[in-house]
């Protein structure tokens, strides 16, 4: 079985997973933080690697729709308060999924990631992003 890079991208820190839903008298909705995020990573999905700002996501291939994902994630904090690794992922992967670049977040089977503090990376300049490659599985 073969691996194939499908998509490469650098994105914006994700908000917290804390922050992802509000609550007010007509029930629960996405925080203005996630929406605008959302936006951001739809923006970036359109673009596919085009324009030239800090940010890109690029897809090289469309992801068949049952296939297995496995996905490389760095991502550089803005400062150097503690979060946990695996709640980093869930505004990303739900952009990713909104966004179109895969199907589902269901499709990911397998995980490499990696966390750095604002102090670990100084020859960055950046207010913190997400680095991401995903790959998928091919006979």
């Amino acid at each position: 079985m073969n691996r194939i890079m499908l998509a490469e991208m650098r994105l914006p820190f994700p908000p917290s997973v804390n922050h992802i839903w509000q609550k007010d008298p007509h029930g629960m909705h996405l925080s203005e933080d996630v929406r605008r995020y959302v936006s951001q990573v739809k923006q970036l999905a359109l673009l596919n690697g085009r324009g030239d700002t800090e940010y890109f996501l690029r897809v090289s291939r469309e992801p068949e729709l049952k296939q297995r994902l496995m996905v490389r994630a760095s991502f550089f904090c803005p400062d150097n308060r503690k979060r946990d690794l695996d709640n980093l992922f869930k505004a990303v992967f739900d952009c990713l999924t909104k966004a179109g670049v895969w199907q589902d977040d269901s499709q990911v089977f397998e995980i490499r990631a990696k966390k750095y503090l604002k102090r670990d990376y100084t020859n960055i300049h950046t207010a913190g992003r997400a680095e991401l490659e995903i790959y998928g599985d091919f006979e």
